[in-house]
């Protein structure tokens, strides 16, 4: 894994220059754990039909981990609870590292295959460099951007397969 290409696309996205948000920075996770779980998420109308992405009433996966995170804000701070410190949040982001590549392991990703598709993204990443952003801050996808799935398939087929009968 190419961390210093990682730090580089988040400073040149204009990422670093605010300081760390505790609420923030697990919204953008949750974001991209529940992206593709849209229509669980939106559920149903009080007709009972499922809430689709062109209703008014959908809400995407961005608003809904912003808003799980504001909710979580407003607790945290009724209570007069203190944010974890600088060392707790240096451990927490650490071992979310390993529960990820631990979860790539499970998908049977060798370590230079979860570096090959760190590579892929990390490119993919910089090209969206210059397009805009939202209102958080997030860098977009440039028109005709192309993402790195067809890549990404490709590291997934060349996985080593399961063997089909019992290993001595």
């Amino acid at each position: 894994m190419n961390t210093q290409a990682v730090l580089d696309f988040n400073r040149d996205a204009g990422l670093l220059g605010k300081p760390m948000d505790s609420f923030a920075e697990a919204a953008y996770i949750f974001e991209e754990a529940m992206e593709g779980y849209e229509l669980a998420l939106n559920g149903a109308d009080e007709k009972g039909n499922p809430i689709t992405p062109e209703s008014t009433k959908w809400v995407t996966a961005r608003q809904w981990s912003l808003g799980l995170c504001n909710n979580l804000l407003e607790a945290f701070q009724s209570r007069g609870l203190h944010l974890p410190t600088e060392v707790e949040e240096f451990d927490k982001s650490l071992d979310a590292i390993f529960f990820h590549i631990g979860k790539l392991g499970k998908m049977r990703l060798t370590a230079s295959q979860i570096a090959q598709g760190m590579d892929i993204v990390t490119a993919a990443n910089n090209r969206k460099l210059g397009a805009p952003k939202d209102e958080h801050g997030k860098q977009l996808k440039p028109e005709g951007w192309k993402g790195p799935e067809e890549l990404l398939q490709a590291v997934l087929d060349a996985r080593p397969t399961i063997p089909t009968t019992p290993q001595d």
